[in-house]
Order: C-alpha cells, then structure tokens, then sequence
C-alpha cells in the first residue's frame, strides 16, 4: 500500500535569523557580541553604539562601520550624519594646541618687562616673590583654560553630530589623548596633537 507522500514543509530561510543573531560590534578596541538586531536598535538607544561603530557577522569579510551595512536602517532617516571635517571650526583646538608655548611666552614677557636687564635668574624668585607665585599658579592655570577651551570645542563637536561621550575626561587628564581622539573621530590628521607637543617642548626649552 503507498504512504501517501508527507506535505513538504517549508525550508526555513536561516540567512536573516543568522544576521539578527550574529552581529558582533566594537567598543573601545574590544570585540563584543554576538547580539541581535533589536540588541543593536537597544544599544544605539542607550548610546552605547553611534553612525562610527564598526559591526561584523559571518556573511561579512571585513569590519564595517554600522552605517555601511544594512544595519543603517536601526537610524532615524531625520539623524542627519555628522558634518564634514572640513566644515568643522577648529579655532577652540589649534588654542588648545598651542596653549603651553603661550602660557610660557606670557611668563616670559612678564619677567622681560618687570625684571631689570642683566638681573641672574637664579635670584628672581628671591626678590620678586610674586614669580613663585605665578610659577606654583601655572599648571591650575594651564588645567582650567585647558579644560574651558576642550569643553568649548566638544560643544562643538557634539553640535555637528559627533559622538563625544567619554572625550571631556581625556581632555581634563591627557590634552595629547583628547588632541588625537578627536582627530580620529573627526577623520582628520592629527596636526593639532602633533603641534601641542612641540609646543610643549618649545616652552620646556623656553623656562
């Protein structure tokens, strides 16, 4: 007697469950995941992940920033992307990078116009005991114009539609960090951060 033939069951397309469930993403230079879709769709809510986070799954070659696959659609269509760097007001960072060579070259101005000509530099501090003064101020000096100047340009950032979570605190701690994050961030080259250190070696000299 024939068995009647069992109905064919559908195949089950796994290509689009295997890309929901196989996303993989970075944060700081660490591989995390695997996470779904609507995971994505979370973590962007949470801005834990921005339009610069790179994303991989298996049908993938190579790392890919989200917004270069088809996970660009978890973005609201009114998320304008980030300005282009080119149209960015660098003026608060090139301050920024150029803030050690200034401090020192007004430091040294000061002494030239209140320090009689010929008097040893070794005895300033002696005599003129507002020059310790302004010595011991500096650096509380240096750390707040910094930190107002580096606030400044991530408003900025931030306005252009830059991701700027976490920069301020390497700005507070670490100008050269901050000076080269941004200018990843940004796609720029780091003349800037480049430009801080030798003006940093500059008023080294200067002292």
């Amino acid at each position: 007697m024939d068995t009647p033939l069992q109905q064919e069951q559908p195949v089950k397309d796994e290509s689009k469950e295997n890309t929901d469930t196989f996303w993989y993403y970075l944060d700081r230079g660490n591989k995390l995941g695997p996470v779904s879709v609507s995971d994505i769709t979370a973590l962007f809510g949470a801005d834990k992940i921005d339009r610069d986070t790179h994303v991989w799954n298996a049908t993938m070659k190579e790392w890919k920033v989200i917004t270069e696959t088809e996970l660009s659609t978890i973005f609201p269509q009114s998320l304008a992307p980030p300005i282009p760097a080119a149209q960015l007001n660098n003026n608060w960072i090139w301050v920024v990078a150029l803030l050690p060579l200034i401090i020192e070259v007004l430091k040294q101005i000061i002494i030239v116009l209140a320090v009689p000509k010929g008097f040893p530099a070794a005895y300033i501090e002696r005599v003129y005991p507002g020059f310790k003064l302004m010595n011991d101020l500096t650096p509380i000096a240096f750390f707040g114009i910094n930190t107002a100047l580096c606030w400044e340009d991530e408003k900025h950032l931030t306005n252009a539609g830059y991701n700027t979570k976490n920069m301020m605190w390497a700005a507070m701690f670490l100008v050269p960090a901050y000076l080269f994050w941004r200018a990843n961030k940004v796609k720029q080259f780091p003349w800037y951060a480049i430009t801080w250190i030798v003006a940093l070696i500059f008023s080294i000299i200067l002292q």
